[in-house]
């Protein structure tokens, strides 16, 4: 019964939030906050609130600092907190699975639009005079667009990924 209930509040709606973000670009409030609500109903059903409470907060302020650094966006944030209800202290296994992925989806992504050896080039510059001669600001790492701005060729939908780490970490 309990994998029935995981299924259908937290891998199912994943899914439909990976999809409409690989097609739209956004992550529903509408999908986000009632898998957020059903997954601690979910943990106060199997007595695990105080693991989901953590996995919820892990979830969201790990991303929450990704999203103010301009990496993710708010859907992806809510979402790693749904994530974190129903997961618990595993979302951090599904956001690193999840940034895995996008890691190599980006790579590839990248190498296709020709512009993986400039970027990587950039980076790894950037931490070299970051952390040998302590100098900032030298490493330029492209920020999301604003919310009426057109999506660039070379963003990677995270929400995607997410949904994809979670089903493989469901499954494991």
């Amino acid at each position: 019964m309990e994998k029935i209930l995981f299924l259908l509040g937290c891998l199912i709606p994943a899914t439909v939030c990976g999809y409409t973000d690989i097609k739209r670009g956004l992550i529903y409030n509408k999908v986000t906050l009632p898998m957020i609500a059903a997954g601690i109903c979910y943990s106060i059903y199997t007595s695990q609130i105080k693991e989901a409470l953590l996995g919820l907060a892990l979830g969201f302020f790990i991303l929450l600092i990704c999203g103010l650094m301009g990496g993710v966006g708010g859907g992806d944030v809510k979402l790693a907190a749904a994530l974190g209800a129903w997961f618990g202290t595993d979302v951090l296994w599904v956001l690193f699975l999840g940034s895995f992925f996008c890691i190599i989806w980006g790579g590839y992504k990248l190498s296709k639009l020709g512009q993986l050896k400039k970027r990587t080039t950039v980076f790894f510059r950037g931490l070299f005079f970051r952390y040998v001669y302590g100098m900032k600001g030298i490493m330029f790492l492209p920020k999301l667009p604003e919310e009426d701005e057109p999506v660039p060729d070379d963003v990677i939908p995270y929400g995607t990924c997410l949904a994809l780490a979670s089903w493989i970490i469901f499954f494991i």
